[in-house]
């Protein structure tokens, strides 16, 4: 039982803050976007106070370690503040529990990316044998209001499991709350921005089949990601590593990323149709940076196009 810091990392892209209780991630204020389009509107913030006790939380599914998930970690940094604008900086959280086992949390921030690498070690120091699976867990504020934005653009948990993206309703929740096999991220996501976590594969080894476990109480969905952990004797140690995710659901950003969280930016039975076309209007937003224009030259894009089968329909009429 000791006091907890909070430790704040500041990128060109964002602002985050990680506090020792449970080196759970409490503050993500993103530089780029505002919470509103006015001119002095704060910060668009994803970890908002409604979730007090953060996201990413560790724990084990079976309790083999009890407490994990509110253990009081401590970070490997004299300073309460790390900025940086190039490069990567690299930031542990060490836990040992009463029985001799040591949790790290071990984050790696890049200053060009929202991708923020975390690989969690086990290091057995007990006399038995640790034989569990990882839970890490994301929180989301669903109430009455979310709900009625939802009906328009969705608003709450996705995934994409065995090559198919999932959203999935929090009332659907008792029916359904558990989904397994392979699992490339898990989320949820608010109309614009979304956070996920993604386990992180090894070269040469294959992902394990993974489980997304999921409830929904006092308007709040957790989802939780249950990875399989080897077999860990005394003595031994075990290395697993994860990525999150926390920003705009954004084709050109996501794009760029070599996984498939681009699948989160969806139209439903428009999807073939609209991401061409916003793909179009982005790429003229980046010569002439206005979302208006944009749209008038890709109306006139569009009529170009159609032209011939235009004019041969109006001779047809004509006729």
């Amino acid at each position: 039982a000791k006091s907890s810091r909070t430790i704040s990392i500041d990128t060109p892209l964002y602002q985050i803050e990680i506090s020792e209780q449970g080196a759970a991630v409490k503050n993500f204020a993103l530089k780029n976007y505002r919470a509103s389009n006015q001119d002095n509107a704060p910060l668009k913030q994803l970890v908002t106070d409604i979730l007090t006790d953060g996201v990413f939380l560790l724990d084990l599914s079976r309790q083999s370690i009890s407490g994990l998930k509110t253990a009081v970690y401590t970070a490997q940094m004299d300073m309460d503040h790390l900025r940086f604008s190039s490069g990567e900086k690299t930031l542990a959280f060490t836990a040992q529990t009463p029985q001799g086992i040591v949790v790290k949390k071990i984050f790696t921030f890049r200053a060009d990316s929202y991708m923020i690498n975390c690989d969690i070690v086990l290091q057995n120091g007990s006399a038995m044998p640790l034989n569990d699976a990882i839970t890490i867990t994301i929180p989301g504020h669903y109430d009455k209001e979310v709900k009625s934005r939802s009906r328009f653009a969705f608003e709450g948990p996705l995934a994409f499991v065995n090559k198919e993206f999932l959203t999935i309703k929090p009332d659907d929740i008792e029916e359904q709350d558990t989904y397994t096999g392979n699992i490339e991220w898990i989320g949820y996501s608010e109309r614009y921005f979304m956070t996920t976590v993604l386990p992180r594969q090894v070269e040469g080894t294959p992902l394990p089949d993974t489980t997304l476990k999921l409830s929904y109480a006092d308007n709040r969905v957790t989802s939780s990601l249950v990875y399989p952990m080897d077999r860990l004797d005394p003595g031994k140690q075990g290395v697993y590593p994860f990525t999150f995710y926390m920003g705009p659901k954004s084709q050109k950003i996501l794009g760029d990323y070599d996984n498939s969280l681009k699948a989160a930016v969806n139209f439903g039975f428009f999807n073939m149709l609209a991401k061409p076309l916003l793909v179009i209007m982005n790429t003229i937003h980046d010569y002439i940076p206005n979302y208006g224009i944009a749209i008038i030259l890709l109306t006139i894009f569009i009529k170009l196009v159609f032209w011939p089968l235009g004019t041969k329909s109006y001779k047809s009429m004509n006729a």
